[in-house]
């Protein structure tokens, strides 16, 4: 966990900060395979010049067992503050609320989840009906933390009638 406390204004501020990813971002970034986990990592600067990670790990036995973070690189330490975390259908217990749950959910950083000591800031988690595979995991990320795909210029010289006459 982070040393730093970030409130949860400050949290939602780099969540929704804009990030560019160029079109060919997943081949740029070359997954890495070991026995358990298929892992990619990409960095992205911020449209505020804050660096994000987005770590992607995925079981290459059993694909619906998966993990999706976003994490914020904390300037003064270069510690990975996580921001948000997109995970399988697995079993979770919010500690603070004592509710446990079995599904696909989404933790997200929390002040107050900080401030009671846990070992992960995005200790929080809400059960979800939005994503029941990684890939679609991967869209609602994408979308929530305000990613800004690139178009392929390629495909853009085409227009909108791209394979039709």
């Amino acid at each position: 966990m982070s040393e730093t406390i970030l409130t949860d204004k400050e949290i939602e501020e780099l969540i929704k900060e804009p990030k560019p990813l160029p079109y060919d971002w997943r081949m740029k970034n070359q997954p890495v395979r070991n026995n358990v986990e298929i892992i990619q990592t990409v960095q992205v600067v911020g449209k505020n010049n804050n660096i994000f990670i987005l770590k992607l790990r995925q079981n290459p036995i059993k694909n619906n067992n998966f993990c999706l973070t976003l994490a914020y690189k904390e300037p003064d330490t270069g510690k990975l503050f996580h921001l948000k975390r997109y995970d399988s259908f697995n079993e979770h217990t919010n500690k603070i609320e004592k509710e446990s749950f079995e599904g696909f959910h989404i933790h997200t950083a929390t002040q107050r989840y900080q401030e009671f000591g846990l070992k992960r800031e995005d200790a929080y988690a809400q059960m979800t009906d939005r994503f029941n595979n990684y890939e679609n995991a991967l869209k609602c990320l994408i979308e929530d933390c305000n990613f800004i795909v690139a178009v392929d210029p390629q495909i853009s010289l085409f227009g909108d009638s791209y394979g039709s006459n």
